[in-house]
């Protein structure tokens, strides 16, 4: 849903925290099941009981049993028509049967779908959390007797799975931003060359990532520095010494 103007589509890992981009898959127009995709994105992450959060393009519940068995713990939202019980995918239909800050929770043995209200109906899927809430205190909108809306402090009983869900889900999101400030990558019609181009963004992001002693400018700065004082090639091989390898 965040289209880059010049690249081609890429499916990737991040770390929560930082941004670190761990692992990537280059769309190649060959039809892959999503929860192909994810496998193959986390196949050195198996056994490990790394958590991770994905959005309801890639989650269903057949992926989180399987990833379980794999000692990859799941939490994210989910479209019910993947894998969640009948019962809440009709009631996530009829909207008018929930009421505000209720929820309704349903699991087997590894597995836990979970339906909160909040200004809509969310819906969530986790492989390490229950249906325990937290208290919240959140800002909303009342309309008044006088047919006006006003704001109010208002208590709920926030879903612990969704609170973590926002909390750690902006990995990508985070490195999409951080990239768009000095962009590397240039209108051209060789795909190829596009790729390249944002290959070598991420590797410098990576390595910043790592390093965290200054700012992105100032160490994409340093590095370009660094290159332009390399000697000419004349038959031998040389090296430069960057902050971070």
């Amino acid at each position: 849903m965040k289209p880059q103007k010049y690249v081609g589509k890429l499916y990737m890992l991040a770390e929560s925290a930082s941004g670190y981009i761990w692992n990537f898959k280059l769309y190649s127009g060959i039809s892959q099941p999503t929860s192909g995709t994810v496998l193959d994105l986390l196949e050195q992450l198996e056994g490990f009981g790394y958590q991770v959060y994905m959005d309801n393009y890639y989650n269903s519940v057949s992926l989180c049993q399987t990833l379980f068995e794999q000692k990859v713990f799941v939490c994210g939202t989910l479209r019910l028509v993947r894998g969640a019980p009948k019962d809440l995918q009709q009631l996530s239909k009829k909207k008018q049967n929930m009421k505000y800050d209720e929820i309704q929770a349903r699991h087997n043995d590894n597995v836990i779908v979970l339906l909160w209200k909040d200004k809509r109906i969310v819906n969530m899927v986790s492989t390490f959390h229950d249906a325990r809430t937290i208290l919240k205190e959140v800002n909303t909108k009342e309309k008044g007797r006088n047919g006006k809306f006003h704001r109010v402090m208002k208590t709920i009983h926030k879903p612990l799975m969704v609170e973590d869900y926002n909390r750690h889900m902006g990995g990508v999101d985070h490195y999409d931003q951080m990239v768009q400030y000095y962009p590397l990558l240039r209108r051209t019609y060789k795909w190829t060359r596009k790729f390249m181009f944002y290959l070598i963004q991420m590797v410098i992001f990576n390595s910043f990532a790592l390093y965290k002693k200054m700012t992105l400018l100032e160490y994409m700065e340093h590095i370009v520095e660094k290159l332009l004082t390399l000697p000419k090639m004349s038959g031998r091989i040389w090296s430069a010494h960057l902050p971070c390898s």
